[in-house]
């Protein structure tokens, strides 16, 4: 009231029109915020942005870490107390780790202690490598010392020295967290020791050898495996903390042995050690064969070759790819578990037990993967036997916990193996049908919803429908339901950990159990509406609402002190970090690029449109600075299904490796349109035309877009629709293809790289969806083939490439460009020399992104042909 009684009577010396701007600031302070400052989006400070990412909460409850990514790489890492404004910075760092009271990251080579209690900083440089112990109460480092060398120094939460010894190279601290074992070097002898962290008595001497390279450990409980080389001779050893006993393994009078197999070392991070150090899983390897025929020389290809001589040249051949042999320390037996006819295996939980198959049995196939034959083998006993024939190589079975049990699919059944049986039961019997997707939008057989996992206790499965999670009673074959998202559309599934706290990944190792007499924390997603959150979930209570709203809500944690963090986002509000209760009461953290508010920026909306008798949604993004009655020009966006990006912030950027970016081209005033597509196999000429068109009239309907001045682009599949779509309609005024399929034919008779197969499957079974092979419906790939129909076209078309592409073939664009000259079409091609199927280099990036932005300013604005647009009379 200060502030008003003080304008009032300075009223002979303000104007009345100032006068009552003030008095309406004061009382409503945010009146004249939003757009009035809001100014036009410069590309050159798009470099102002970042990625967010949550690391981690502390133990506490009353810290989090944070990351943020910037395009020049100067990322910096944050902590950031819950409960009040206190931030710190580590700018080129990032990840770190919450140890009591202190935050630990490392920059360089140099190691950062921050006390976030007192605010105290400590620097420790020269530091080759760090760790903390599994209780948090220590810190073990390698720190560079004088003369080159390199000592082990081991430090508690505070900074103070517990531990060091010089010519220390290496080291591995327990899994418990009280002891650590190292390698160190005198002269030409190594030395591995084991020391307790918490006691002040000396290191016990496991082992001394002469030197060789650096030995590997691996630690489980109270059992460390050990792995060395000495010149060609590799040696494995067991040592028993309890008991202080060091065991070689006598792989050299073993059966694998005399067959010529040795222990790699090269695969040391392979080890694996049983829970009671009883088992150790390594890898062999046997002498390299050379080919029968040299392929320096020729290479031979036979159509009925199981691998094809790509695929052996760059994954290696039967006989060059490492096998897993166990070692029964306690016995001392070694059998070898893989071979040539099974070189494929995942474990039972209790690893009493080896599933072993062959990804390449059914070879030649048209598929992407392969059906498997799956063994089982007893690694007590070497007993080996058939558990199913022709199991689908996209889901592998699932292990339970107590090594019991395992769980797969098959012919639209849920089946749970009893290994000690030997015998299958069907766990789903009439009501099998919901859990598979009825509603696939691919050619092939309806695939399971999917298995969420075991619980701890091995009793029950975990399985997915469309909506909600289910639980299997193995025992007593009861099915429960245990969250409602059926009755209102909302899509249920587990929410994955963050990065920093899953456990350490194995190769062999099996998915986590889920701990149901715990609280389990639900991702929920309804893309109907646009909705997210998360709901929690017990035994006691059942499902509870957390956070539900008109956001994208990810990232999901909670603290020891029962808040729950995550990152919430819209497409016109940049991410931020947020705590909430649970009860409705949230709280900012963190905003992330608090830049955004300065510049006009879009709006997103769902549209919802019909083709064909199917509902149909898609994402209509609003220029910023758009007059309603001013019709605008529209850049259509497609790809497949795309209205779950609805709510996703996306950084303005001229770095993307498509060309195309969001907040750019909304920036230059075009309405962008990012439909869904609805497909009829063998028929995606007329399917995908359709559905593009009918969202586009729907758009039309509301009158903001011209009619004459729509744009079209894709890159990849979506490439490869937008080359179709332009052979079928004139309705755009020009169109932007990357990177397409332009010729069913040749791509049906091609081999990309990444996979070293057939590409048979991308036609028969995944995105090109003609349903059959090439012999059995010739009409679909000649009629869904762009470069064959390139008379009808009359788009001005700007097509790129990475020359280098072998994903999808450069010779794919390239067929078109060749075809569409022929007929004399207006079009341009871009060849990025250097490039592959997505741009990498900044420079090509840059410039794709201003080619196009040229292309359709050019098309869709009238501005004037650029100079390259043109055609070279030289």
């Amino acid at each position: 009231m200060k502030a008003i009684n003080y304008i009032y009577k300075c009223k002979d010396c303000l104007p009345k029109i100032l006068r009552t701007v003030l008095i309406l600031l004061y009382i409503f302070p945010n009146l004249f915020n939003a757009q009035v400052s809001a100014k036009p989006l410069p590309p050159s400070d798009y470099h102002l942005w970042n990625e967010t990412l949550i690391r981690n909460v502390s133990p506490d409850g009353n810290w989090v870490s944070y990351l943020l990514m910037y395009e020049s790489k100067k990322d910096t890492l944050f902590v950031k107390a819950l409960e009040s404004d206190k931030l710190y910075s580590f700018p080129r760092s990032r990840q770190g780790y919450f140890l009591n009271n202190s935050f630990i990251c490392q920059r360089a080579d140099t190691l950062i202690i921050q006390n976030l209690k007192d605010g105290t900083l400590k620097l420790f440089s020269g530091i080759a490598k760090f760790k903390i112990s599994a209780d948090n109460k220590y810190i073990a480092l390698i720190k560079k010392i004088e003369n080159s060398s390199y000592g082990m120094l081991i430090k508690d939460t505070e900074g103070k020295a517990i531990y060091e010894e010089n010519n220390v190279k290496d080291f591995q601290l327990s899994d418990t967290g009280h002891q650590i074992i190292y390698t160190s070097l005198s002269k030409t002898i190594l030395t591995i020791k084991l020391k307790n962290i918490n006691k002040t008595d000396i290191p016990i001497k496991i082992m001394e050898t002469s030197a060789g390279t650096l030995p590997k450990f691996s630690w489980k409980n109270n059992t460390v495996a050990i792995i060395s080389r000495k010149k060609d001779k590799v040696f494995l050893y067991s040592y028993n903390i309890k008991k202080q006993l060091l065991k070689e393994c006598p792989f050299g009078s073993s059966l694998p042995a005399s067959l010529n197999m040795k222990i790699s070392y090269d695969a040391y991070s392979s080890i694996l050690v049983s829970n009671n150090g009883s088992k150790i899983f390594f890898r062999i390897s046997e002498p390299i064969q050379k080919e029968s025929v040299d392929g320096d020389i020729v290479e031979i290809w036979n159509s009925a070759d199981k691998r094809l001589f790509d695929r052996k040249k760059r994954h290696g051949s039967y006989n060059s790819i490492s096998k897993v042999a166990v070692w029964n320390v306690n016995n001392n037996i070694i059998r070898q578990i893989t071979n040539r006819q099974n070189p494929e295996l995942f474990l039972s939980g209790s690893l009493s037990h080896a599933f072993l198959y062959d990804s390449s049995v059914y070879e030649p196939q048209t598929e992407m993967n392969s059906p498997i034959d799956l063994f089982a083998m007893d690694l007590t006993s070497g007993e080996k036997w058939v558990i199913e024939q022709k199991l689908s190589g996209d889901y592998l079975p699932q292990p339970s916990p107590n090594g019991r049990y395992l769980a797969y699919f098959k012919d639209r059944q849920l089946w749970c193996y009893n290994i000690d049986k030997k015998k299958p039961l069907p766990l789903l019997e009439n009501n099998s049908l919901q859990f598979f997707n009825q509603n696939r939008d691919m050619p092939g057989n309806a695939s399971p919803w999917g298995i969420a996992g075991w619980s701890s206790c091995s009793r029950y499965l975990l399985v997915y429908d469309e909506f909600d999670l289910w639980q299997i009673d193995v025992s007593t074959m009861v099915l429960t339901r245990l969250t409602q998202g059926r009755e209102e559309k909302k899509v249920f599934r587990i929410s994955t950990p963050l990065y920093e706290t899953t456990p350490p990944y194995h190769e062999f190792s099996n998915s986590p159990s889920l701990r149901l007499e715990h609280e389990l924390l639900f991702s929920v997603k309804d893309h109907n509406r646009g909705m997210s959150g998360f709901y929690s979930w017990d035994r006691r209570n059942g499902t509870r609402e957390i956070l539900w709203t008109e956001k994208r809500i990810n990232q999901i944690v909670k603290t020891s002190l029962g808040e729950y963090i995550y990152l919430g986002q819209r497409f016109d509000s940049p991410p931020a970090i947020m705590q909430t209760d649970g009860k409705k009461n949230e709280k900012l953290i963190m905003q992330s690029n608090p830049q955004h508010k300065k510049y006009l920026w879009g709006k997103a909306s769902l549209v919802k449109y019909n083709f064909e008798g199917k509902q149909l949604s898609g994402i209509l993004y609003t220029p910023p600075e758009f007059n309603k009655g001013k019709k605008s020009p529209m850049i259509v966006y497609i790809y497949e299904k795309q209205s779950q990006q609805l709510h996703i912030y996306q950084n303005p950027s001229l770095h993307t490796s498509d060309g195309f970016n969001l907040p750019h081209l909304l920036s230059k005033g075009y309405f962008i349109l990012l439909p869904d597509i609805a497909y009829e196999f063998g028929r995606l000429n007329k399917s995908v035309t359709g559905s593009v068109l009918a969202a586009i009239d729907t758009v039309l309907a509301e009158g903001n877009v011209d009619n004459s001045k729509i744009g079209l682009i894709g890159h990849s599949f979506g490439g490869y629709e937008v080359d179709l779509i332009i052979t079928q309609t004139d309705r755009f005024a020009t169109a932007v293809a990357g990177a397409g399929w332009t010729d069913l034919i040749s791509s049906y008779l091609y081999m990309g790289p990444t996979l070293s197969r057939p590409d048979f499957y991308r036609c028969e079974f995944d995105q090109l969806r003609i349903g059959k092979s090439l012999f059995e419906n010739k009409n679909a790939y000649l009629e869904n083939s762009p470069v064959l129909l390139s008379e009808n076209v009359s788009t001005p078309l700007l097509a790129w490439t990475g020359k280098e592409d072998r994903h999808v073939n450069a010779l794919q664009t390239q067929e078109f460009y060749f075809a569409l000259r022929r007929l004399n079409k207006e079009h341009v091609m871009l060849i990025y020399p250097t490039e592959g199927h997505n741009l990498r280099n900044n420079t090509s990036q840059e410039d794709l992104t201003l080619r196009i932005q040229q292309w359709f300013d050019h098309f869709l604005k009238g501005s004037i042909k650029e100079e390259w647009m043109s055609p070279k009379i030289d």
